[in-house]
């Protein structure tokens, strides 16, 4: 399973909790750890939400490793 290892960067930078995160979308705070460290995955209506919600230009961005500039800010 491919994990979201961008959600954690792309939610601070937008300056979300993970609870205010898992408020908007309707889902646990466990869940959406889950998601950040991959052990489990957003269905496609979260998946959209996360987009719209946290700005990210595109699918892959969640999904690709973090380039180091991008780790480094997070």
């Amino acid at each position: 399973m491919r994990s979201l290892s961008g959600l954690r960067y792309w939610r601070l930078r937008a300056q979300f909790s993970q609870r205010e995160l898992a408020d908007a979308l309707h889902v646990s705070t466990t869940t959406v750890s889950d998601w950040e460290r991959g052990l489990a995955r957003p269905r496609f209506e979260h998946t959209r939400h996360l987009l719209q919600l946290l700005g990210v230009p595109s699918l892959d961005e969640l999904f690709d490793p973090l380039p180091a500039d991008k780790e480094a800010s997070a």
